[in-house]
């Protein structure tokens, strides 16, 4: 005969866990703590960032050959000191007016290598922090930004970043616009090609890039990457942005069976469970890995080095 239980003895469901399912337990919620990507992704740049302010600070040393145009050390210098005298005066702008600001900061430099300045820009809601349109010109920015009553100085660092890796895009569209024009294109041809509005394209008719040019060669492998080589590419962008997602359900999912787990600790639960916290390990591992390939995209390699390259630039200086 089974002994009766005590009439206040706890039901089962809220009996203490065995150790393997308590250990399950906390390991599914340690997996689905890690599993988010607005966790993953600082670590991943701030890693990533790291090693592009290295060799940033190798080309200032001359031990590196100089990136071109936008990403010059005078060109991120100098964006590194608007950015400064931003930061100086954010508390008393508005919000608006931060954006607008950001946005010129951005303008000069595309000037100062002679790329068109961009037209008004959209501030709103952005999963990235930001954009270049190169259909409208304009820089597409998160509002989440500028609502920021005061900018830290890691902040104003990952703005200048930002301003710098967007600009060095609409840097690569227009050598892309230009090198368009050296081969024959005329204006209505280059803003279908290269998908460009029309002044932009009559702009680069006007400075057409010929073989001669020292930028000639870098204008080639950015037209390969973006057109020849871009549907690669745009795969390589969904593997990343689908990973995201799949992670976003088993997440989901994990959740619920740790409610379960909590309430119902059986073996076949803890079995599901333990195999969850694998398959959320390894999707972690999967969006680290899709994003890093998103990165060693040629024109999103080229973009992060100038930008971690004007972050450098605004931490050091004096």
């Amino acid at each position: 005969m089974e002994p009766v239980a005590p009439a206040d003895a706890p039901k089962a469901s809220h009996l203490a866990l065995e150790p393997d399912a308590e250990s399950v337990r906390d390991a599914l919620a340690q997996a689905i703590a890690a599993a988010r990507w607005e966790k993953i992704r600082p670590d991943l740049v701030s890693r990533e960032s790291a090693a592009g302010k290295a060799r940033a600070r190798k080309r200032r040393a001359g031990e590196l050959p100089e990136l071109s145009g936008i990403g010059a050390t005078t060109s991120v210098d100098a964006i590194a000191a608007d950015v400064r005298r931003l930061q100086a005066q954010w508390s008393l702008r508005s919000q608006e007016q931060r954006a607008l600001d950001t946005v010129r900061i951005g303008d000069v430099a595309l000037s100062s290598v002679g790329v068109p300045r961009t037209g008004t820009p959209y501030v709103g809601e952005l999963t990235s922090s930001g954009q270049f349109d190169r259909n409208r010109w304009r820089f597409n920015l998160r509002e989440a930004t500028f609502q920021q009553p005061t900018l830290a100085a890691a902040e104003a660092a990952d703005l200048a970043n930002l301003v710098a890796h967007e600009a060095r895009h609409g840097e690569q569209f227009f050598l892309q616009a230009r090198s368009a024009a050296g081969r024959g294109l005329s204006a209505p041809d280059i803003e279908k090609a290269i998908r460009v509005p029309p002044r932009i394209a009559a702009e680069a008719e006007a400075n057409p890039l010929g073989p001669s040019d020292p930028r000639a060669a870098e204008a080639t492998e950015v037209d390969q990457a973006w057109r020849r080589d871009r549907q690669q590419h745009v795969q390589t962008n969904r593997r990343a942005d689908r990973a995201i997602e799949r992670m976003g359900r088993y997440r989901v999912e994990a959740e619920a069976l740790l409610e379960r787990l909590r309430e119902q600790p059986d073996p076949h639960v803890v079995s599901e469970a333990a195999r969850m916290v694998l398959t959320l390990r390894q999707q972690v591992g999967m969006v680290e890995t899709t994003y890093l390939a998103y990165r060693a995209i040629p024109y999103e390699a080229d973009a992060h080095d100038v930008g971690d390259a004007a972050a450098a630039a605004f931490e050091d200086a004096p």
